[in-house]
């Protein structure tokens, strides 16, 4: 609170009384001129934020539109991405197909040959014993004929 001193030469003239409302007036003038002051700066200040408030909301919404427009591309791009990686397994997927089927083609091939391989064992065994048999009953006919 500001303190107002009245000049002597005004305080005789005016009394003590007068001298004292002219402080009080003085007083009451400068706290509303310091509340009007106070209001328009308020005001002032609220239209000016008012005003920044605007147009950084212009500029969120700008920036918030390219940030969209960015997304939606590299979405975009993903999604190309993908479908060409989908072909690609797809090709991927029947090259695989198709080398599971030769393989189980040279199995069942690998099998029938091991198969033929097997009786064709089995036979030369059964030729083979059937000779040794031969031979030894040869061997024992010859010799109980040589001793009996």
């Amino acid at each position: 609170m500001v303190l107002i001193q009245v000049p002597e030469v005004l305080r005789e003239k005016l009394g003590p009384d007068g001298a004292q409302a002219l402080v009080d007036l003085l007083n009451e003038a400068g706290g509303r001129l310091r509340d009007d002051v106070l209001t328009l700066a308020e005001e002032r200040f609220r239209r000016h934020l008012s005003e920044e408030i605007g147009l950084f909301r212009q500029e969120m919404a700008r920036e918030m539109a390219l940030f969209r427009q960015e997304i939606a591309r590299e979405i975009g791009a993903l999604r190309q991405e993908f479908g060409g990686l989908r072909q690609e397994f797809g090709g991927l997927r029947q090259e695989f197909g198709g080398e599971v089927r030769s393989l189980r083609q040279e199995l069942a091939d690998l099998r029938v040959e091991v198969a033929s391989v097997k009786s064709d064992l089995t036979w030369r065994l059964f030729y083979f014993w059937t000779a040794h048999l031969i031979a030894i009953a040869g061997l024992l006919l010859a010799f109980f004929k040589l001793f009996a």
